[in-house]
């Protein structure tokens, strides 16, 4: 579509398009079989914002094949492009396996264990519903966020799953570094994944001196008698071995709907030490959860002044 058909458009009364946009990777576009170049959708885009009319953009978030390096260049896009006059990026949703759709018919062809709507996942089990939930909060946070802060948080419900979960947890923590690596602040993430662990690690710890002294009766006594007279601390510790249940049960039972075949994560044996921090720690806890809220939002701010850096706080 070339610049006079636009402006021609334009002037017969021509004010809004829909495109079938979906992902800000060329990778992952291809993968979709859809013929066109991002290039030319970067043109046509500010040709039609020029132009007055009004654009809108879905986001499809985990198409088979898609990684979190994929995922993060489809980040930056939104990014980049939000603030355009009259275009509009739609809330990133997981994709569908719809009936009757080449992926529902195909779907071996495309690599996935099971053709189920919502629940399926690729053969090698790295590309799950839960792996797809987390992403959708990371780019509805690009999308939904105005002004990327604590208190324009959306969707966090996307975030309220079992964080501990291989697949999930990996998937995580190469998007998230893939999205500091775009912005050129690697040591920014370094520093957040850092500071997770330590405080993961004090956590642990104050629970595990909860329980010091409990190993004999007299020491159990002693701890019950003193749980009698501080609620607070009692709900703290019974929602510690509670979380620690659930996480135990989902790492021994199949993951459910995945047409017989377990959840087979390409988590390996790693020899990136900032991997197994990030992997040992226990990112179910508020405290962690709010963490993983704050490293998004940093990572987001980082690529927001990259691409409009006047956008940068003004110095007092």
């Amino acid at each position: 579509m070339t610049k006079n058909v636009i402006d021609t458009l334009a002037k017969a009364g021509f004010t809004r398009i829909f495109w079938g946009f979906e992902s800000g990777s060329q990778r992952v576009v291809d993968l979709m079989k859809k013929a066109f170049r991002l290039t030319d959708a970067v043109r046509i885009i500010s040709d039609c914002s020029h132009a007055g009319m009004y654009q809108y953009l879905p986001v499809l978030v985990g198409f088979p094949g898609e990684t979190p390096e994929d995922l993060a260049e489809t980040v930056d896009f939104i990014i980049q492009f939000r603030e355009t006059p009259r275009l509009h990026f739609y809330q990133p949703s997981p994709v569908l396996v719809r009936t009757n759709a080449e992926l529902y018919e195909h779907y071996r062809d495309f690599g996935l264990a099971n053709n189920e709507v919502l629940h399926w996942q690729d053969v090698a089990g790295t590309n799950t519903y839960m792996v797809r939930l987390a992403r959708c909060f990371v780019a509805s946070q690009a999308q939904g966020n105005p002004e990327l802060t604590p208190a324009g948080v959306v969707c966090m419900d996307y975030l309220s799953q079992n964080l501990n979960d291989p697949a999930v947890a990996n998937d995580l923590y190469h998007l998230l570094r893939s999205l500091f690596d775009r912005s050129d602040s690697a040591a920014a993430f370094v520093n957040h994944v850092s500071h997770a662990y330590r405080t993961a690690s004090r956590i642990d710890f104050r629970i595990r001196s909860a329980f010091d002294g409990i190993s004999g009766s007299r020491g159990a006594v002693s701890m019950v008698k003193s749980l009698m007279y501080d609620p607070a601390r009692f709900k703290r510790i019974a929602r510690f071995i509670h979380r620690r249940m659930l996480n135990l049960a989902a790492k021994t039972r199949p993951t459910g709907k995945t047409g017989g075949v377990q959840n087979r994560t390409a988590v390996q044996a790693s020899t990136d030490p900032l991997l197994e921090c990030w992997m040992s720690t226990n990112k179910n806890s508020s405290r962690l959860r709010e963490l993983i809220v704050g490293m998004t939002l940093d990572a987001l701010q980082r690529l927001r002044l990259k691409h409009h850096p006047s956008t940068m706080p003004k110095q007092s």
